[in-house]
């Protein structure tokens, strides 16, 4: 048994499937991006603890840097918390023809940010618009922690009366 030609096989069956859906339904049609998901990730101790979802909608397939910001800053403390912004990436599904998706990592989707600025949102497949997130990682602020130094070797008298 042969792994290999059994899945280039139905990789090709499922592009001819594909291209018959493209043919006999719109789904695949390209629209403007309406909405995307914000995610705000928790890491506490390098352990994700909790997450938030919202749903933001966008002005002219455009999330705002003000807009961003202002929701990262709400949610920048949980739990009593505060937590400070480790990573920042954006997933939007660009491609035009489906089964590129076959042949392509789900890495090449993903878009890493190194400052906050406007996110824009190209054109993509009806089908995969719910699926345009934005994931803020937000790990927590590391306490400092002093020592206190405490003299041991004080001596002390008692005085007896």
């Amino acid at each position: 048994m042969n792994f290999n030609t059994d899945l280039t096989e139905h990789q090709s069956n499922l592009k001819e499937d594909i291209i018959i859906l493209k043919e006999t339904t719109d789904l695949f049609q390209k629209a403007v991006v309406q909405d995307v998901h914000l995610f705000f990730l928790y890491i506490i101790n390098n352990k994700l603890e909790t997450y938030k979802k919202l749903d933001v909608k966008l002005k002219n397939s455009t999330l705002s840097k003000n807009d961003l910001l202002s929701e990262i800053l709400k949610h920048k403390k949980e739990d009593g918390r505060k937590f400070i912004v480790a990573g920042l990436y954006k997933y939007h599904y660009l491609k035009e023809d489906l089964s590129d998706c076959l042949n392509n990592k789900l890495s090449d989707c993903f878009n890493s940010f190194n400052s906050i600025d406007n996110f824009m949102f190209e054109d993509s497949i009806e089908i995969f618009q719910d699926y345009t997130s934005i994931f803020v990682i937000l790990q927590n602020e590391k306490c400092i922690k002093t020592k206190r130094r405490i003299d041991s070797k004080r001596n002390k008298t008692i005085k007896i009366l």
